[in-house]
């Protein structure tokens, strides 16, 4: 029962910035397409207020938490 709650929550950011942004299909630091994530701008994944979300691709998303692992996120 707690993994279907914690999972509720996890999709509930992304429903949020959805509902808030529904025509948002790119990257907001390298402008690509693809891998899509929603990334918490102060690192704090139970702030879910909009302007605490941003979408980013995964390669992005990498750099910014310090990792160099390129997701191909760029078309």
């Amino acid at each position: 029962m707690a993994e279907i709650n914690r999972e509720r929550k996890i999709t509930n950011y992304r429903e949020v910035f959805d509902r808030e942004n529904p025509y948002q299909t790119f990257c907001e630091i390298c402008g690509g397409s693809r891998y899509l994530v929603v990334h918490h701008i102060d690192g704090n994944r139970k702030n879910n207020a909009p302007e605490n979300l941003v979408k980013i691709c995964r390669s992005c998303h990498a750099q910014v938490h310090g990792l160099t692992r390129n997701f191909g996120g760029k078309d």
